[in-house]
């Protein structure tokens, strides 16, 4: 996966404990239920998972994963320069507390009335006022990006399985330029290394039939074998019976 880290960390000791911006790809696939993209962002020194799952892709073949972060808090997710997940900074990430919390000490009064909607006899329709500014005032957090300051990202892997390569890292804010560069090297390359699996499964499977063809020739020698054996014992008996 990669780690996207300050420019103050001490890269001779950097371990799993330490304290980075962004972490985003390497899939984690576990079993036949686990196969999720990795998106954590720092917040106020706390490392916050994406709340909603994005599911990355199972196969032999390489894949090309790109986060967007945008300064409106808006960000998307891509696979192969195909859009798998969006949304809102502050929606799909615990940065905030909620916004609504339930009180456990509120109790129903005695007296409450369960009716939706009662009349009003003192209803009067208010005057309308002119106010000078309607605008929603809402809460940014862009302020508090605009100062980091990023030293550099390495590849951490955690995988477990074997052959697994991570290469072409770019960190931009140009998205044009970052399709394209996608497009030059793993765009490049997936058209070839689909050839090649085939190429791969064909000998595979030209393999097995060989094995295979040994195998059901050697039981048949077997056969052979055994008919022979028993044709000379049939002899045996029969000579054996005639002396007698």
């Amino acid at each position: 996966m990669l780690r996207v880290f300050p420019s103050d960390s001490d890269q001779k000791n950097l371990s799993g404990d330490s304290h980075y911006y962004i972490m985003f790809g390497e899939p984690n696939i576990c079993g036949s239920e686990t196969k999720k993209v990795h998106v954590i962002l720092n917040h106020k020194n706390k490392h916050h998972p994406i709340k909603k799952p994005i599911r990355c892709k199972a196969d032999r073949y390489t894949h090309l994963y790109t986060l967007i972060i945008r300064p409106d808090q808006t960000y998307n997710v891509k696979i192969d320069n195909k859009m798998v997940a969006s949304g809102n900074l502050e929606d799909d990430f615990d940065f905030l507390p909620p916004r609504k919390v339930n009180d456990p000490t509120v109790r129903k009064p005695i007296d409450w009335d369960d009716r939706m909607q009662i009349d009003d006899p003192e209803d009067i329709k208010p005057e309308v006022i002119c106010c000078p500014y309607s605008a929603l005032l809402d809460y940014c957090i862009s302020a508090e990006c605009a100062g980091i300051l990023v030293g550099f990202f390495p590849p951490i892997p955690s995988k477990v399985r074997a052959g697994t390569i991570f290469n072409n890292f770019l960190v931009i804010d140009d998205k044009a330029y970052a399709e394209d560069f996608g497009y030059e090297t793993w765009g490049e390359t997936k058209g070839p290394e689909r050839e090649m699996n085939i190429m791969q499964i064909e000998e595979e499977q030209e393999q097995e039939r060989v094995i295979e063809e040994k195998y059901l020739e050697q039981q048949f020698k077997k056969k052979l074998e055994r008919k022979k054996e028993s044709g000379k014992d049939r002899a045996v008996r029969n000579t054996i019976e005639k002396e007698f």
